[in-house]
């Protein structure tokens, strides 16, 4: 039977997860050769204090520490694996959404710790190998209900996802030091 709500016993009365778009739409049943289309791009801007244990010598370790801002993008296509209330033409039982990454607040807090190698190429300029560690803890994702026909504010409307990112790099480059 259908309660008051249009929901019938089978259905839940809330999504009860998301299917990505590599598998088949809800219940998510794994298609083989069905193609990813989900990317990610990082950047940031660090200002870091840097430690030469010997910085007469020509090899010299280091350790260092950083904080700055951090932007983490990303375009992620889901199935809503379960749709609540009535299915009409602005509720689909199938509706995809897109998690688009921290597009409207590319300016996150980000820590970093970094160690490593560094050689001394001429005066103050220096070839350094490192090893990076860099931490967001509090970035906020935006979504979009991106099922065609369906806009706000109909459709599932789920919000800001909040989560974190961390990060291990390992990097060549140059360093002048000032």
């Amino acid at each position: 039977g259908m309660d008051s709500n249009g929901l019938t016993t089978g259905r839940p009365g809330q999504p009860w997860g998301l299917c990505d778009q590599s598998a088949a739409p809800p219940p998510c049943i794994s298609e083989v050769g069905r193609p990813n289309i989900n990317w990610s791009y990082s950047d940031g801007f660090m200002g870091n204090l840097i430690w030469d244990f010997l910085p007469e010598r020509h090899i010299s370790p280091f350790l260092g520490v950083g904080v700055g801002l951090y932007h983490l993008q990303f375009n992620s296509h889901f199935y809503f694996s379960g749709v609540p209330g009535p299915i009409t033409a602005q509720n689909p039982a199938l509706q995809s959404l897109q998690l688009g990454g921290s597009i409207l607040r590319p300016t996150q807090f980000a820590f970093q710790g970094l160690g490593g190698v560094s050689c001394h190429v001429k005066r103050k300029l220096n070839l350094d190998f490192t090893v990076k560690y860099i931490d967001a803890p509090f970035l906020r994702w935006n979504t979009l209900n991106d099922t065609p026909g369906v806009s706000r504010p109909h459709g599932l409307q789920p919000g800001d996802f909040r989560g974190g990112s961390s990060d291990v790099s390992v990097n060549v480059g140059l360093r002048y030091q000032l």
